[in-house]
């Protein structure tokens, strides 16, 4: 598997390069958002409201205190970009219990998003246990896993909320919302790199807590994991030029499937942006409409 390291080392230096292969260049997406904070937002009723509870245990402590502020900021980006018909809880937190049961994954029901912490520490257990990260490695794969989670949550609730219809299977589709989010609402001063590594860390969290599939794993309404994985790296590898060149370079993808990564990204990427039309906000939708043009 890819690893999301490999573009995280290159974010200082391959923005850098000055000149590409003309093959690299041309996989290049239309450009999207600028970032721009502080949005001079109309007054709206709707949106995601982040609630972080206190996490119980000391791992949990840990980790939720570097989770929740890109938890947080990754929920406000969201609702510069989107206006919602009503508000979606996204509560974060250890030992949350709903119908009398401990959570132990994220999933969306109607107005709220639940988001344990033990999902992170299963995911940094997942990581360690395959002998191939650092601990820096681990902790930063982890919160990229857990925003790129959920934004997949957020997609749930935005899909049923906006009525956005879905050809396909919805939990494939929310992935692909997660990765046009990523791409939409990262700031131009930041590496085009940096969005694909958020990616990357999904991915490998999901290819080092896959399972040998069997017959349940046929009928799950997702897709297996290990293709769930690759189908990202793909993503991941048509988002920008420089994404491409790294994990070209890796010689982990075939190159049958390689070359196919920037269209599906771009086929991703306006889908997604065309399916939400109407739901920008002022300042969000020109840009967005540029971008559709290009």
């Amino acid at each position: 598997m890819v690893s999301a390291g490999l573009l995280l080392v290159a974010c200082g230096t391959a923005t850098e390069q000055d000149s590409a292969d003309s093959a690299i260049a041309a996989t290049e997406p239309p450009p999207l958002l600028s970032g721009e904070q502080g949005l001079d937002l109309p007054p709206n009723d709707g949106g995601f409201a982040f609630i972080a509870q206190d996490a119980i245990t000391p791992e949990g402590q840990a980790i939720a205190e570097l989770a929740s502020p890109e938890l947080a900021f990754t929920v406000q980006q969201v609702n510069e970009t989107l206006i919602m018909p009503s508000v979606v809880d996204l509560t974060f937190g250890e030992g949350i219990e709903r119908d009398g049961e401990v959570v132990e994954g994220p999933y969306f029901a109607g107005d709220e998003i639940v988001f344990p912490v033990e999902f992170l520490l299963d995911t940094q257990e997942a990581l360690a246990e395959t002998g191939e990260f650092t601990d820096d490695e681990i902790v930063q794969t982890t919160i990229d896993t857990g925003v790129f989670v959920a934004l997949h949550e957020m997609g749930h609730a935005v899909v049923h909320h906006l009525d956005i219809p879905v050809v396909g299977q919805e939990e494939d589709a929310v992935d692909y919302f997660a990765v046009v989010m990523l791409a939409a609402t990262t700031g131009a001063e930041v590496s085009p790199l940096e969005p694909a590594s958020v990616v990357l860390s999904a991915a490998e969290s999901q290819d080092a807590g896959a399972v040998e599939p069997d017959e349940a794993s046929y009928w799950d309404e997702h897709t297996i994991s290990q293709q769930r994985a690759r189908n990202l790296v793909c993503l991941a590898a048509g988002s920008s030029g420089e994404a491409y060149q790294l994990i070209a370079e890796s010689g982990e993808v075939p190159v049958e499937r390689l070359d196919r990564c920037p269209s599906e990204y771009v086929n991703t990427l306006r889908g997604w942006l065309r399916l939400m039309e109407g739901n920008y906000h002022p300042k969000a939708e020109a840009e967005i409409e540029a971008a559709l043009e290009q």
